[in-house]
């Protein structure tokens, strides 16, 4: 064979690539197969040197990456061991840099599963004492507890309704309507989320901002006859009596029996007579 193989030469640019670009575990993944792929092929001594020469760069660099001295120096003593081709040696070299590949992607998902704990314990944390709070009456400390677990979680799923349910119980209304509208903010597509951010608002007497959430239903989901029904129903409360009427005669188009939509036209019928 006159030339490296095709795929060692790949291997090569791959790892210094992903050195480049911070990702130590791949990069030393990705050196081990290449050094494996040419230590036992015959090369003219030009094109084994090559390779041999983009090794040991490669090893250079890595020996100066700042997270590989901490890993080759783990007790900070300044003086850190270093990774270095030797001929006759190259499969060595390939298991070794397997292995610290292994070893950090392991650790990697330790840290990674130690901080979801230590997250979650937070959040349990923060909603427990608000409810602890509001228990023992504090009420302004536990909207603050509860706000804070919205803000620092609210990206997690089903996390924000909790809240949201949460408020309710203490009968903060307003509070519960602006975290659901967050909950439907960040899941467009949670349909609970619009129907409690609707209730809320509703209870809190905030009836156009009922309605706003009502039109976004409609441009999320397209009309329904219950949904047309229950904006009848918001307007009726509201004292809007003809947008009432025109919604409940909307509903009953696409359902006869929509129960809301009777309701809401018998009422205003008993009104006018």
């Amino acid at each position: 064979m006159n030339a490296a193989p095709k795929e060692v030469r790949e291997n090569i640019a791959r790892a210094k690539g992903y050195l480049r670009r911070n990702e130590i575990p791949r990069a030393l993944k990705t050196m081990s197969s290449a050094i494996r792929g040419f230590a036992d092929v015959t090369l003219p001594k030009a094109s084994h040197a090559e390779l041999v020469m983009q090794c040991t760069v490669f090893l250079s660099e890595l020996n100066r990456h700042p997270y590989m001295q901490r890993v080759l120096d783990p007790e900070c003593t300044g003086k850190p061991r270093y990774l270095a081709f030797q001929y006759g040696k190259a499969k060595i070299l390939a298991t070794v840099l397997e292995a610290l590949s292994k070893m950090l992607i392991n650790a990697a998902a330790q840290n990674h599963r130690a901080t979801q704990e230590a997250q979650q314990h937070r959040k349990v944390e923060l909603i427990e004492t608000g409810k602890a709070r509001f228990q023992s009456g504090e009420i302004a400390s536990a909207r603050s507890f509860l706000k804070r677990a919205a803000a620092e979680f609210g990206q997690e799923v089903g996390t924000l309704l909790e809240i949201g349910h949460l408020f309710n119980d203490m009968k903060q209304f307003q509070d519960a309507a602006e975290i659901f509208e967050s909950a439907l903010a960040a899941f467009p597509k949670e349909a609970e989320a619009y129907a409690e951010a609707i209730e809320a608002n509703t209870t809190a007497l905030e009836f156009a901002k009922a309605e706003k959430i009502y039109f976004k239903i409609f441009r999320q989901f397209g009309g329904h006859p219950k949904t047309y029904g229950r904006l009848a129903k918001l307007y009726l409360v509201w004292n809007k009596n003809q947008q009432a009427d025109e919604f409940a005669r909307q509903a009953l188009q696409l359902d006869s029996q929509q129960t809301e939509s009777l309701e809401v036209l018998s009422t205003l019928k008993s009104q006018n007579t």
